[in-house]
Order: structure tokens, then C-alpha cells, then sequence
């Protein structure tokens, strides 16, 4: 019995700047979702035969407590794979709580439920590849009324095969992520009487410096020598 080996090139990759993002104050963007970014999906065929019958599974994770969403898928452009976009899931414990961000570090299917997309690749011959990006919409709004200062949004994509398919795929060949780090900015807000503290207090710091230069004859004029008055009298 021939066994065949695939070697499959597995790279989800984000096309965007969005690796990271910093939640904006209020006022600073327009009322609604946005910004908009991109995650794309990439399986290459470099072995010597034709693969057929790959699965993608992509788990975003998209909806907090309530309902809320703070991301949100908004297209899915592919090219030789064909997908669909299906239920949210469930998480195993109770979604996360805007007001309880604070004690995680993570958003990932196990705390929110997730948008999913699975995707049928086209047969890939030698050398070819199918793609498949992901257009998300960050929700501004749900991280400016969360409670935390940095968090990791993960989303997670699994590469599988078809029922009935030959193809076997390692456990870590299987599975990949990305992240996308948000980070929360509060502004520090300054009291009025602090601010009329530090102008008196440099005031009168100013008046003490003033003084010392005066008791020490700074200002004072020099006087010049008799002699040198008598030396510059013109003669007669």
C-alpha cells in the first residue's frame, strides 16, 4: 500500500495595522463600528500531488454580555474556496461583562461567543494556493465603556479535511491564531486647584530667586573710580 505525503504551507496572517489597537475617547471617531481591518487566511500546496477536500474553520470571536458586539465580521473575500458564515457559538461559562474586563487578559471562544466561518478549498495542485480574507469591524464604543486597560482579542482557525477524506493532518499542523491587542487610555485629569498650587508655587519660587540675586548686588550698578573719571576728563 502507497502512502502519500502533503506539504501544506498553513499561514493566517494580518494584512492591516491592527496588531494593536488604542480604544479612542469619546468624540474622537464617528457614532458606529469601524475601523474596518483584515486577517488573511493562506494554505499552499508544495507537495508533488493534487489536494483536494481541505476544510477551513475560522472562530471569531465577536459578541460579550448582552449581546454586545466589539467585533464584527463584515465580508469575506476568497479566492478558490468557497464559504459560509454560520450560528455564534457558545461559550462553556457565561460570557464576559464590559464592567468585568479588568480580571481577564483574553477574549477568546472561551468567554465570548464566537462568529464562524468555515471555508472549502478548491483543489489545490502543486505550487498553487487557496486564500481567504477576513474584513472585521472594530466596535469603538463597547471598549470605551469597558472597564480594563489591556486585553488580547483571539481569534483561532483550524485547518481540517473533509468526512471520508485520506488526508491526515497533525494535531499542530491543525491549529493557528491571531491577536489583536487592545489597550485602553485613560485621561488624567488635572484639579483646578492644583493647577492654581503649581503657578503660585513658581511664582513665588521665582520671587526667591529674584531676592537672592538682589542681596547678592546683582542688580547693583558699579561705580566707577575716581581716578579713572579724572583720566577721561579731556585736557585743556
Amino acid at each position: 500500500m502507497a502512502v502519500a505525503m502533503y506539504f501544506l504551507t498553513w499561514c493566517p496572517r494580518s494584512e492591516s495595522t491592527m496588531h494593536r489597537y488604542e480604544v479612542h475617547p469619546y468624540g474622537t471617531l464617528p457614532v458606529g463600528p469601524g475601523p474596518e481591518f483584515k486577517t488573511t487566511l493562506r494554505v499552499q500546496n508544495l507537495g508533488c500531488y493534487v489536494v483536494s477536500g481541505l476544510v477551513i474553520s475560522a472562530f471569531l470571536p465577536a459578541v460579550a454580555h448582552g449581546g454586545n458586539y466589539f467585533l464584527s465580521l463584515s465580508q469575506v473575500i476568497t479566492h478558490n474556496a468557497s464559504c459560509a458564515v454560520q450560528n455564534l457559538t457558545e461559550p462553556p461559562g457565561p460570557p464576559a461583562h464590559p464592567e468585568e474586563l479588568q480580571h481577564t487578559s483574553r477574549l477568546n471562544g472561551s468567554n465570548t461567543r464566537c462568529q464562524v466561518v468555515r471555508c472549502h478549498l478548491g483543489r489545490l495542485a502543486k505550487g498553487t494556493e487557496a486564500s481567504v480574507g477576513l474584513l472585521r469591524l472594530l466596535h469603538n464604543e463597547f471598549f470605551r465603556r469597558a472597564k480594563f486597560k489591556s486585553l488580547t482579542v483571539v481569534s483561532t482557525f483550524e485547518l481540517g479535511a473533509e468526512a471520508g477524506s485520506v488526508l491526515q493532518l497533525t494535531e499542530a499542523s491543525r491549529w493557528s491564531e491571531s491577536l489583536l491587542e487592545v489597550i485602553q487610555t485613560r485621561p488624567v485629569l488635572i484639579s483646578l486647584w492644583v493647577l492654581i498650587g503649581s503657578v503660585l508655587g513658581g511664582l513665588l519660587l521665582l520671587a526667591f530667586l529674584v531676592f537672592c540675586l538682589w542681596k547678592l548686588g546683582f542688580f547693583a550698578r558699579k561705580k566707577i573710580p575716581e581716578g579713572e573719571k579724572r583720566g577721561e576728563k579731556p585736557e585743556q
